[in-house]
């Protein structure tokens, strides 16, 4: 029996569950944020205080975004309608345009870990080995400075959320294209006050550092669920959302507090074997189908084992295996 099958008993969504779980994430993330901009604006010899505010504001802004995640598969709470008026307001914190992102995310989900069709979805770029040894020297040059940790997980998530959801950078519907537009003219309305201090310098103060690590915590985090030793692409013949979930996708198996905060995004094989689970299912979802199927076989790796997936640059077709630059000596 297929998995998604197998899971489809929690696919049941809840208004109630889905809206309380959006309350006790933005409320405790605004009255953080407001903590932190009282204490910048009018105690300012105060400042290392708001460290430790900020760090808390950082987890639950990092909640948001999977929350945000969730609305973009019309999974957090049953009325479609709350469902993307939550997912407008959580993707407004990340400065995204929501029907923009949810579009490009569902396409990652359609042609994630299929090689043929990786160029169809905005995603990590990724190279065979054989492309990259018959590429041109200035390609060759810009995948490694792409695949390089400096770049991919400090300057290529600000470019990301920064600069290209600013643009119509792919081919969108009418409700994206006037989503990003709309986005826009919020966003540069807030600039405008900002910088016309209508809106104190402090609040930009705290924002911006929260924002800059999570942007790039949102793309490693996105690396470590495809990239890791065990994990597999797939040619056309081979190519299913199952065999994509199982064996290119993994379970970051992450400590009680961080799996609340994360909102159970750890169970990323789950969620690419039935996107239809909201993320307060998929702890349950998991806990049958490695009772009732090949789950077992799952790819599962602990928060200080991420760092050996950094030495994955290319797929070798050949050996069905991730190799690093170092192999190429």
């Amino acid at each position: 029996m297929r998995m998604s099958i197998l899971t489809k008993e929690f696919e049941v969504r809840s208004n109630q569950k889905g809206l309380l779980s959006f309350l006790i994430t933005i409320i405790p993330f605004l009255s953080l944020v407001a903590l932190a901009g009282l204490i910048l604006v009018h105690a300012p010899t105060a400042g290392l205080v708001i460290i430790p505010i900020l760090a808390l504001a950082l987890l639950f802004h990092a909640r948001l975004f999977v929350l945000m995640h969730d609305c973009g598969h019309g999974r957090l709470t049953k009325s479609k309608l709350l469902n993307d008026l939550i997912g407008h307001i959580c993707a407004l914190f990340f400065l995204v345009p929501f029907y923009a992102w949810r579009e490009l995310h569902n396409r990652h989900h359609q042609y994630q870990g299929h090689l043929e069709t990786r160029n169809k979805s905005f995603d990590l770029w990724t190279l065979t080995l054989s492309e990259f040894q018959s590429a041109s020297a200035l390609k060759k040059m810009s995948y490694r400075i792409y695949r390089h940790p400096l770049f991919l997980f400090t300057i290529a998530p600000q470019i990301f959320f920064l600069l290209v959801f600013r643009v119509l950078f792919e081919k969108m519907s009418a409700r994206a294209i006037v989503n990003i537009l709309a986005l826009d003219v919020v966003l540069g309305t807030l600039a405008y006050l900002w910088i016309n201090q209508i809106i104190p310098i402090g609040w930009l103060t705290v924002l911006a550092p929260v924002l800059i690590l999570n942007f790039s915590m949102a793309v490693w985090m996105f690396y470590h669920q495809h990239v890791a030793e065990k994990t597999k692409w797939f040619h056309t013949t081979d190519f299913s959302i199952e065999n994509v979930a199982v064996s290119g996708s993994v379970f970051l198996d992450l400590p009680q507090p961080l799996k609340w905060f994360s909102a159970s995004i750890g169970y990323h094989h789950v969620h690419h074997i039935n996107t239809k689970i909201p993320f307060y299912n998929l702890e349950a979802a998991h806990a049958k189908l490695l009772t009732t199927s090949d789950l077992t076989h799952e790819i599962k790796l602990i928060w200080s084992e991420l760092r050996k997936n950094l030495e994955f640059h290319l797929w070798c077709d050949k050996n069905d295996c991730w190799v690093s630059f170092d192999s190429l000596q």
